[in-house]
């Protein structure tokens, strides 16, 4: 997971620093972005799945908002995401 360290709003920075220690300790690999802000968003899961865009994973925007990404499955562009993730 990225994850950007500057926060538009002080709320987000108490519950995502909560999120963080509980998906560590379940293995998940975190990496700061210092740049500044950032809103896309890059999910792979199992090698097989993988979901581009803008798109939080929460009710309101699945449901309620009309935000925009793409869904992949089992192609060859999700391990060319997983790919440029990893690169160094």
């Amino acid at each position: 997971m990225i994850l950007a360290t500057n926060f538009n709003r002080g709320e987000t920075r108490i519950v995502v620093f909560i999120l963080v220690r509980l998906l560590i300790e379940s293995g998940v690999k975190i990496y700061k972005y210092t740049p500044g802000f950032i809103h896309s968003k890059t999910y792979i899961s199992d090698d097989e799945y993988g979901v581009v865009g803008r798109i939080n994973m929460d009710y309101r925007s699945l449901y309620l908002h009309f935000e925009c990404g793409v869904w992949m499955y089992n192609c060859s562009s999700v391990m060319e995401m997983k790919n440029d993730f990893l690169k160094k």
